[in-house]
């Protein structure tokens, strides 16, 4: 006897539990605890903060992977490319790109890739 007034008091405390998140939910009020109910908030990721990879003329199809996923996460318009490029240009790139620049100007971070 003991144990089912038990269950039936675990029971009772379950469905008080159910039709107060219920409540919590369906009015975004807060529990009597002073808690302020979290259930209809949505989900947030932590934001990470990416940096882009410099290029120093070694491991280029690696390079170029890492800036594009670097432009597809930060949604990065394409006329903003090609000089966020350029200023992670390292060692000997830097003169052979101002060469290159002098001799045959280009535009955009989608031409430089056709090069």
């Amino acid at each position: 006897m003991w144990i089912a007034r038990r269950e039936e008091n675990t029971a009772k405390q379950l469905l008080g539990l159910d039709a107060d998140l219920c409540e919590k939910q369906n009015h975004g009020g807060s529990s009597s605890s002073g808690k302020e109910a979290v259930y209809n908030q949505p989900f947030q990721a932590r934001s990470v903060k990416l940096d882009f990879p410099c290029f120093d003329g070694s491991e280029v199809l690696q390079w170029i992977f890492k800036a594009e996923q670097f432009f597809d996460y930060y949604h990065t318009p394409k006329d903003q490319r090609l000089t966020i490029v350029t200023i992670h240009m390292d060692k000997d790139v830097v003169p052979l790109f101002q060469l290159m620049l002098k001799t045959n100007p280009f535009q955009s971070w989608s031409f430089l890739l056709k090069l």
